[in-house]
Parts: structure tokens; sequence; C-alpha cells
């Protein structure tokens, strides 16, 4: 009985060992390797600026009257910015107009006495010719007096003193003609200092004129010349002097608002002309804006220890919300 107990078990175990050898074990599956995220966009800091502005000079004297417009203020074209008081200019021009209209007479006058026709000239002529009458006649009567004294009616004595009234009549012709030449060669002169004067003083009228036809001076007043422009520091206040090296005020073309970006050198590789970008102002998370890359600088910056590159971002999207100097995220789309 005991033996038959023992073989029983024998081949129970037998069994039990034949089942687990012919399970195969099945190894861990390795764990996947993370797939690496592919960078989208190149995000940077950037800063509203105008491109164009208009810095307002006034190049002549003048006095602030009124100021119309405060700092900071929107002005369209044709807006009154300030009221000047040009009086003393005007004048300045009207005196410098009366006196080329007064020196334009005298060089008629000059040149009058020049060709004949004035009374200076005509007196030199007119002497010249009764000093040819007179010798033409003493010429006449010399030739009387020398037969005379070939018949011996007359003696040398007389034959010389009449030669002596010859020469001096002679003599007076030829005055009268230097004469002549003398006042023509003075009145040439004269009417050349008188003619270079009238130059200068049309090319002053012509300079003080063009100073008043600036497209920002209308009347006495500075007006805006800008569709869509903000003014900012304003120089002056009523009643003062306005100087000829400072400026009145500058008036920024908000139609010509871009964004400076500062993109990290790691990054510029990245950006290309003419990349989508978005605007995300500072001032409103909320708000996004549609933008393109319009120029790359050529000039890294070092700034706050770090190298940039400023790139140029066109704004597609019109709006009032984004002012001059307000802080912007770009988020610059990478061209594949």
């Amino acid at each position: 009985m005991k033996k038959v107990l023992a073989a029983a078990m024998i081949a129970a175990l037998a069994i039990t060992a034949t089942a687990c050898g012919g399970k195969k074990e099945e190894a861990p599956k390795p764990a996947s390797a993370p797939v690496a995220e592919t960078k989208q966009t190149v995000e940077a800091f950037g800063v509203a600026r105008a491109k164009d502005i208009k810095n307002i000079n006034i190049s002549f004297p003048a006095i602030v009257d009124k100021v119309h417009v405060r700092e900071g203020q929107k002005v369209k074209n044709g807006d009154n910015l300030i009221t000047l008081d040009i009086n003393e200019y005007k004048s300045q021009l009207k005196n410098k107009e009366l006196e080329l209209k007064a020196l334009q007479s005298e060089i008629n006058i000059v040149l009058a006495n020049k060709n004949g026709s004035g009374p200076d000239i005509a007196k030199l002529q007119s002497d010249l010719r009764n000093a040819e009458d007179l010798f033409s006649k003493a010429a006449k009567e010399l030739g009387d007096k020398e037969a005379l004294f070939k018949a011996g009616s007359i003696s040398q004595y007389d034959l010389d003193e009449f030669k002596k009234s010859y020469d001096a009549k002679k003599k007076a012709v030829e005055d009268a003609k230097f004469g002549i030449g003398t006042l023509r060669n003075n009145k040439s002169i004269e009417v050349d200092q008188k003619l270079n004067k009238a130059s200068q003083l049309e090319s002053d009228i012509a300079l003080m004129k063009e100073k008043l036809s600036e497209s920002y001076l209308k009347d006495n007043n500075i007006v805006s010349d800008v569709n869509n422009g903000v003014v900012y520091e304003i120089g002056y206040k009523q009643g003062d002097n306005v100087a000829h090296d400072k400026k009145v005020l500058s008036i920024m073309d908000l139609d010509t608002l871009i964004i400076e970006a500062d993109v990290a050198e790691e990054f510029i590789k990245d950006v290309k002309p003419g990349a989508e970008v978005t605007i995300i102002p500072t001032a409103d998370k909320s708000k996004n804006f549609k933008g393109k890359v319009a120029r790359i600088s050529d000039k890294a910056v070092q700034k706050n220890g770090e190298t940039n590159i400023m790139v140029e971002i066109a704004m597609e999207d019109k709006n009032d919300f984004i002012m001059p100097e307000f802080n912007v995220d770009v988020k610059i789309k990478i061209e594949k």
C-alpha cells in the first residue's frame, strides 16, 4: 500500500514539472522613447514704433500765439496745432520786395544812361556834338590860314596861335569821347553791382517765401500734414519766441506703426522675411493681431548681456489698440 502511494505521488510530481516546464514567461516590453515636440514658432519681445516721424521746425522769426494741442493727442490732416505771430517776418519780406523794386528802377536808369537815353550821357553826347562842330570849323579855317601864310598874308605867329586854338578844339572832342567812354564803363560797373545785389535780393526773397511754403504751414498756423498722427514733444508754450535750432513739435504717423522685436541669435536662423507673426499686446493678452516679418537687421546688438537681432514686423491688422511704445510678445511662425 505504501508503495502504491509513493508511486502516485511521484507521478503527480512529474505531471506538475512537465506542465511548468512547458509554459514560457513573456519578456517585459521596453518603454517607448518620448517623441520630441517640433518647435513651431520663435517667440520674442517687441515694442511698437512709428517708422515715419515728422519733426516740425520754424527757421524764421516767430512768436507762439496759441498752442491748440496737448502731448499725445491724436491729429488728422489739416488740424490746427499752433498759431504763430509772424508779422515781423512778413515785414522783413515786404521790405526786401520793396528794396528789390527800387533797385530795379535804379538799374533801368543806369542802363538808360549807359545806352544813351539818360540825362548824364545825353549831356556828354551834346557836348561831343558841339565840340565836333567847333573842331570841324577849326579844321576848315586852319586850311585857310595855312593858305594865307603861304601867300604871305599872315605871319608865322598868327598861324601858330590859330593852331593852338585848333589843338584845343581837337582835344575837346577827344575829352568828350573819353568822358562818354568813362561814363559808360562806370555805368557798366554800377549796373553789374546793382544786378548782383538784385540777384541776391531775389534769392533772399525766394528763400523767405520757401520757408513759408512748408506743407505744415497754412497762413499763420502750423497744421498737421499727417492723416493719422499723434503729437508729442511739444517744445513751446504761448508767448515763447521760436528758435531756429529747436523743433516746435513732432508728429508720429500711426499708419506706419511697426513692431521691432529682439530675436535671440540662436533662433534667428529660423526667422525668414514674410513669415507670419502673431502679435500679443502686454496691455491685453487676450487680444492678438496678425503681422509679417518685413525686415531682418543686418547687425546684431548686445542688450542685457545677450546678443539679439532686430526683426521688423509689419502689422496686417489695422487697429487703434496698439499704440506707439506698447510692449508686445510676438510669435514668429517657422517656415518649413
